[in-house]
């Protein structure tokens, strides 16, 4: 039985066969390497502008004029028309920068006041391209010492018709707010006039007041409408009642007529002093939220 040679060739063709299988498999782990290079770079340039992003965030942001950064001032501003005091704000915001390794002290509780009140008229001066139909709401309230704020409120007519529910401080517009030792009737319609002729598109359908002799001159010099806010309708007050229980007691006791009339004046002052007092305060509480979350 004879054996069949193999050509001279066949080894080397093998030989060739195994060196391509082997130059496949090379190729296609040199291609999945590219491949992880290019995702590895891809990443490291994501990763990279992040970073840079990131960074810009915590660098300080420098304000013309202004010795802190835009960060701090923003801080203190929130803190504060979120409920909490200057000082809390101040201090905080220098906690923060402490915190981020900037190289800035705590601002005084004034530069925070600074700050709010700058935002405050920023509000306003949105508020001048305020168009529509309007209800006003006015009143004064007393300031440090003899100061006094005149605010106009606005809450939109529509809105104010379809509410079943107590105003809030989104539902309202601060349309014009100033300071100044007295507000007489010329003074009131002096201060309408500039706020409405400032907002030519502004029309109000009635104003909502307390009443008080200097809102009702100016409010009738204008032609305006008027209604009673609801905390001074016709009713009988305290002072009423407890002037009637002075007299009951004074007739049962027998005192003296001019005993009777000093005790009546008496009370009533005292009356008038704690409804003042309230008043001015509750005045306060709402200027500070209205005039500063337009």
């Amino acid at each position: 039985m004879k054996h069949k040679t193999l050509p001279a060739w066949a080894p080397l063709k093998a030989t060739v066969s195994l060196l391509k299988s082997r130059a496949k498999f090379r190729t296609a782990a040199r291609r999945r390497l590219k491949d992880q290079i290019r995702y590895r770079d891809q990443t490291i340039k994501r990763l990279q502008s992040e970073i840079a992003r990131l960074q810009g965030l915590s660098r300080p942001q420098p304000v013309h004029n202004c010795v802190y950064p835009a960060q701090m001032m923003a801080m203190a501003v929130f803190i504060v028309l979120h409920g909490g005091s200057l000082r809390c704000a101040a201090a905080t915001v220098g906690f923060y920068a402490e915190l981020m390794g900037w190289k800035y002290n705590a601002p005084a509780f004034k530069t925070v006041s600074n700050w709010v009140e700058r935002c405050g008229l920023h509000a306003l001066n949105l508020a001048k391209t305020i168009s529509g139909e309007y209800v006003a709401i006015l009143d004064a309230s007393i300031q440090i010492g003899k100061e006094q704020l005149l605010l106009l409120l606005g809450v939109k007519a529509e809105l104010a018709a379809s509410l079943s529910r107590p105003l809030t401080v989104a539902d309202v517009e601060v349309l014009g707010m100033e300071v100044q030792s007295s507000w007489t009737g010329g003074d009131v319609s002096d201060f309408l006039a500039r706020n409405l002729q400032s907002r030519p598109g502004l029309r109000l359908k009635y104003v909502i007041c307390d009443k008080g002799s200097n809102l009702m001159s100016a409010l009738r010099s204008l032609a305006l409408p008027v209604i009673n806010d609801c905390s001074h309708v016709n009713e009988p007050g305290q002072a009423v009642v407890q002037r009637r229980r002075w007299a009951e007691r004074a007739l049962r006791c027998r005192w003296p007529f001019w005993l009777f009339i000093v005790g009546i004046q008496i009370n009533v002052n005292w009356a008038k002093i704690k409804a003042l007092s309230y008043i001015a305060s509750q005045l306060r509480i709402e200027v500070r939220n209205f005039s500063f979350s337009a």
